[in-house]
């Protein structure tokens, strides 16, 4: 999910948040969640900028090979925002 939202989304995330959001749920976010996710955004690229083999060890994880033209700090701290996204209860199917 992070990938093909940075492959369609170029360098703004207002707007990869937003991309984000309609594929996993189908509407755009609230100003609160898109205060929110920005800073899970932030937060977690500062942390893999000082980090750089974890966020590369993170594109390895998946069953296809990491696109090579992204780069792997923006990729691993946007699968952060992809899996609290991911785990919210409006996108997960409970009985």
């Amino acid at each position: 999910l992070a990938e093909r939202v940075l492959r369609i989304e170029n360098h703004d995330p207002n707007a990869q948040l937003k991309a984000f959001y309609r594929f996993a749920l189908q509407r755009d976010p609230t100003p609160q969640e898109t205060q929110t996710l920005l800073r899970v955004y932030q937060r977690r690229k500062a942390e893999y900028s000082t980090q750089n083999a974890a966020a590369g060890e993170l594109a390895l994880v998946g069953n296809y090979p990491p696109d090579k033209a992204l780069p792997p700090i923006e990729v691993a701290a946007w699968t952060s925002v992809a899996r609290v996204l991911l785990n919210l209860h409006e996108f997960i199917t409970r009985n």
